[in-house]
């Protein structure tokens, strides 16, 4: 089967990472897989196995109308001579002028969102055409149950709920961030408003005087930096708070933390909570929409707070970091019920029977 991805770029993020290892996955499987970019920037965060080919599309220039004609044109070319069996795009409006460039092209067409539209907002006319086009596509992909309401003017057959898969990423090498000693807290994700590293941030700072020898891990860039630094500063825990940006190996620092925290205000499906539960972490989220809620079973795998309650936050780090047994027992838990439930292998594999269906293979 000939494969062709379309997302906007390469560059650090969720929907990246997670195309890159469905990408990896299938042609490991010996599909034929190509990547195309929206973006001519050709910077990759994530490792692509070699023999998957990526284009990009070229520079444009002018308005920003005259901009979205010619990247419709440039895709519609690129369609053609490629001749894809399917063709996935990612993201909202990669989708959308996904789908504006299918004109004439027989290759069938899935779209995935990967945030619930709900919980965010794009510009008007992006909201219009999502509309309109999105019902032409032959399959939508979302990850979780709540993010189907958002799309009730689809035919309810033409959406698939599919997860996202884990990895376990290869630990081996030396990082670029050595983590404070003792025990910490950790978090990690983009340095935005969404995440809530700010929350975090002020229920870390009321811990018990117990737990003054903690500290507080981030990782993760982006445009809150300074003021996360601010607060940490303001809070009088600057000494205790490590913001050390990206670093290599993000999951040998989940899986040495004593908890790790996921306090985003809202979520599409959250691939970093995966990752810390199955390297073992005791995790507690804020039950923030969406994805959260669906992956821990509160008090069995993980902790649930209320979305957004500071304190509730602090009480149940507080009670983790007194109780080393329960929090070691949560951590074994997390490990064993997302390598179960979102293993590599699982997911490729509805991924594989989905488009099997869809091209009649």
């Amino acid at each position: 089967m000939k494969i062709l991805f379309v997302i906007h770029s390469l560059n650090a993020g969720g929907a990246q990472r997670v195309m890159t290892i469905l990408a990896n996955s299938l042609l490991y499987r010996g599909h034929n897989v190509h990547i195309v970019t929206i973006s001519a920037d050709m910077n990759r965060a994530f490792t692509l196995k070699d023999g998957i080919g990526v284009l990009a599309l070229p520079e444009t220039s002018g308005s920003q109308l005259r901009k979205t004609s010619k990247r419709i044109k440039a895709l519609n070319r690129i369609f053609r001579s490629e001749s894809p069996d399917v063709i996935i795009s990612f993201v909202d409006k990669t989708n959308i002028l996904t789908l504006m460039a299918s004109k004439k092209i027989k290759a069938k067409m899935i779209i995935s969102e990967r945030v619930d539209p709900a919980l965010y907002s794009i510009a008007r006319i992006w909201r219009i055409l999502r509309r309109l086009y999105y019902p032409k596509a032959d399959k939508l992909i979302i990850q979780t149950k709540r993010a189907r309401d958002s799309f009730k003017y689809m035919a309810e057959d033409k959406i698939s709920i599919i997860p996202n898969p884990v990895i376990m990423e290869d630990t081996s090498g030396t990082d670029n961030f050595i983590p404070p000693a003792g025990p910490y807290i950790c978090a990690a994700g983009r340095l935005t408003k969404q995440k809530g590293f700010d929350l975090l941030i002020k229920a870390f700072s009321q811990l018990s005087s117990d737990f003054s020898h903690w500290n507080c891990v981030i990782m993760g860039e982006g445009e809150e930096r300074k003021r996360l630094e601010g607060l940490a500063k303001e809070l009088k825990v600057t000494k205790k708070v490590f913001l050390p940006g990206n670093v290599s190996t993000p999951q040998a620092i989940m899986g040495s933390c004593r908890i790790f925290i996921l306090s985003s205000r809202f979520e599409g499906f959250p691939n970093v909570l995966l990752e810390a539960m199955a390297a073992g972490a005791p995790v507690i989220a804020f039950d923030c929409p969406s994805g959260p809620r669906e992956i821990i079973e509160d008090g069995h795998n993980g902790m649930l707070v209320p979305q957004e309650d500071v304190g509730r936050l602090t009480r149940a780090m507080n009670s983790l970091a007194g109780n080393e047994g329960r929090s070691r027992a949560l951590g074994e838990e997390a490990k064993k019920s997302i390598l179960n439930r979102y293993d590599l292998e699982k997911v490729t594999n509805i991924w594989e029977k989905m488009l099997c269906s869809i091209i009649g293979g």
